[in-house]
């Protein structure tokens, strides 16, 4: 059985789908018997996800203190998020469906086949 990985990918998002993201992932795990204990209490991380959208909502008016604020409410939902991520994994212990059912994703890896065919550049000699 291949051991499940959860994808930080999330870090990466645009700023309307991380909000999105984040709300996705306290629905999914709020009464979910799965994750009894959160790393996080999802009050927490919702409190920081409607921080952020209001920041999206007032960057629309502009402003380097407005931008300032997104950023600071971005940084901190992702935080909350990474170590929500982080706990998930321990309880999941590597099983993708116990994964999917927090809102996280499932990092895609290489495949067997996929490394049998990577070639690592050769190193530079030096004359």
């Amino acid at each position: 059985m291949d051991i499940a990985y959860i994808s930080l990918a999330f870090a990466q998002l645009p700023d309307a789908e991380l909000d999105g993201f984040a709300v996705n992932v306290v629905m999914k795990m709020t009464g979910n018997a799965a994750f009894p204990k959160p790393a996080i209490a999802l009050t927490s991380i919702r409190s920081a996800q409607m921080a952020f959208h209001k920041a999206i909502t007032a960057m629309k008016r502009g402003g380097v203190q407005i931008s300032s604020a997104r950023i600071i409410a971005r940084t901190t939902l992702i935080a909350l998020l990474r170590t929500q991520a982080s706990y998930v994994q321990d309880v999941a212990d590597g099983d993708a469906a116990t994964i999917l059912l927090s809102g996280f994703q499932i990092h895609e890896r290489a495949t067997g086949s996929d490394l049998d065919n990577y070639r690592a550049p050769l190193p530079r000699v030096s004359a």
